[in-house]
């Protein structure tokens, strides 16, 4: 149901000064996608830049955590970059899932937009595939 497409930050929505930019409500941005599978100027999440500097996507500028739900589903571009962003974050994938979306982009901004997430309303499910 499009209501209920809503994500929030992994480990709940706490409060409290902003641990992404520690407070100086801008951080570096890496879009995975890119970095892994090359520059691609039609990218979601950069439109080839790759690497560059903006505002926050936790606080949102303000220093301190937004723990508000954020419209939408959270993806990447390319799976090369959500494969790169699970490594990153030492998570176990063998013999799991890869679900391709296809959707509207949401107006929102994905709590890991640093990394090149974005989030999307979903339309329909395009492939679902078997990671190896």
């Amino acid at each position: 149901m499009p209501a209920h497409q809503e994500c929030a930050p992994w480990g709940g929505g706490r409060t409290g000064p902003c641990d992404k930019c520690h407070g100086a409500a801008q951080t570096d941005h890496e879009c995975l996608s890119c970095v892994t599978a090359g520059a691609d100027p039609d990218c979601a999440a950069c439109h080839g830049r790759v690497r560059w500097r903006a505002t926050c996507p936790v606080c949102r500028g303000t220093g301190e955590i937004d723990p508000a739900l954020r419209r939408g589903i959270s993806v990447f571009p390319r799976a090369e970059g959500l494969l790169e962003y699970m490594r990153r974050r030492d998570t176990e994938i063998d013999a799991e899932l890869l679900v391709e979306l296809e959707g509207v982009r949401s107006d929102d901004e994905d709590f890991d937009a640093d990394e090149g997430a974005v989030l999307i309303v979903p339309t329909r499910v395009v492939s679902v595939n078997q990671l190896r």
